[in-house]
């Protein structure tokens, strides 16, 4: 059986149900950057705290902290490694506005 899931950017959701954002946190298996190019319109405009993994792809720890550099300058960027045996494992980007 097959089902089809419907999908819509951050954005678009933000945008429908006249939300204000503070927080968006990202595991989703490898598609944390194309979220995040999901959400550039709601990250400049409401500056959320951003909580985004960083371990499933090699390129996400590069990538996805300058995206989110780019979309807010003043964002201060923390890594914080959650595995402490294994620090390339469980890695996240806690990014916000002080």
């Amino acid at each position: 059986m097959i089902s089809l899931l419907e999908m819509i950017s951050v954005d678009e959701f933000v945008k429908e149900n006249e939300l204000e954002v503070g927080l968006i946190k990202l595991d989703v298996e490898g598609s944390e950057l194309d979220v995040i190019k999901g959400a550039k319109k709601t990250i400049k405009m409401h500056r959320p705290v951003l909580i985004v993994s960083l371990y499933h792809k090699g390129q996400d720890f590069f990538e996805i902290p300058r995206i989110v550099k780019e979309l807010v300058p003043e964002y201060r960027l923390r890594f914080i490694n959650l595995n402490r045996e294994h620090p390339t494992f469980e890695r996240i980007l806690l990014s916000y506005v002080e």
